[in-house]
């Protein structure tokens, strides 16, 4: 993707933000509204969202790369089961137990 692309991609969000900011301060959208739109968006938009990010052509790299991504975020994974024992040994066994999961399982 180049910068136009990008740059074209982050006007669109904000005209849409701006719209939505508006429409809110204007009272045309209300609680119920709200609801409404938030289960079209979760039920319908984002499904077909995900369907359609599967368009893409296929290449053989593609594959030698997914593999390289498995391959390292398990030994990133193992990497910090052993890295967050040494790091919260000294916290109690509850928050020691919580600390290391999120440290390992982080959502970044």
């Amino acid at each position: 993707m180049d910068n136009s692309q990008l740059i074209n991609q982050v006007i669109v969000l904000f005209i849409i933000m701006t719209v939505g900011f508006y429409a809110k301060k204007k009272k045309f959208l209300n609680s119920v509204s709200d609801k409404g739109l938030s289960e079209l968006l979760l039920n319908i938009t984002l499904p077909f969202m995900i369907i359609t990010s599967f368009n893409i052509k296929y290449e053989a790299e593609m594959a030698s790369n997914a593999q390289k991504i498995l391959l390292y975020s398990f030994l990133i994974h193992i990497s910090l089961v052993f890295i967050s024992k040494v790091i919260f040994y000294k916290f109690p066994t509850n928050k020691q137990q919580v600390f290391r999961f999120i440290t390992i399982f982080s959502n970044v």
